[in-house]
Parts: structure tokens; sequence; C-alpha cells
């Protein structure tokens, strides 16, 4: 039984031994060698790794004031008024109506 096929395998190949190593198998479904699949496999345990203590971090409030909790328009949810300002509007120094829209969009979602 062949789990992935791998072009230029035969039905006869070993199959259960191939599947055994789930990394191997991978690396062969992505035609990736062992040291590629393993420098994949070490990159994404040592950005883990850097990034972990952030689950234990505290919420930053730097600029939810300017574009969510006093912002009326974002507040309000998303209208077709709203919509037309998030397009138009240069507020916070920036003009992003893609960022305005989507938090009108989960203001209107989920309150």
């Amino acid at each position: 039984m062949s789990f992935v096929r791998v072009p230029g395998a035969s039905d006869n190949d070993n199959s259960a031994a191939n599947a055994s190593s789930t990394s191997i198998g991978i690396a062969k479904a992505l035609h990736l060698d062992r040291p590629a699949a393993l420098s994949a496999i070490l990159l994404a345990g040592l950005t883990l790794a850097v990034f972990a203590p952030v689950i234990s971090f505290q919420f930053l409030n730097v600029d939810d004031n300017v574009y969510v909790i006093a912002n009326d328009h974002v507040r309000q949810g998303l209208t077709r008024h709203n919509a037309a300002w998030a397009l138009t509007a240069p507020e916070a120094a920036n003009w992003h109506p893609v960022t305005w829209l989507s938090h009108m969009l989960d203001v209107t979602l989920f309150g």
C-alpha cells in the first residue's frame, strides 16, 4: 500500500518501509532531498523556538484607540456610508481602506 505516489517508483518497492518515516515521505512528495527536508524542519523548529515566548506577553494597546475603540466609523460596523469613508479617509496618517473595512466587518459580525 503506497500513501504517496513518487514518480519513478514501482509497485514492487517496499512501501511500508518508505511510509514509516513521515518526513522522508513528505520530502519525496515535495521532491526534496534529505538535506533540504532537514533544513526546512530545522528552520521551522528554530522559528517556533524563537517566537514561542510571545504566548505569555501582555497585549500592547498602541493604536487601538485610533483604529477601533474611539473610531465611530469602525464602531458602527460595515455600512455603505462607512465603506465610502474607508475608501476615502486618510485617517491615522495612513490610507488603508482594507484595514478599515476589515475592522468594520469584525464589528458587524462579532460586535
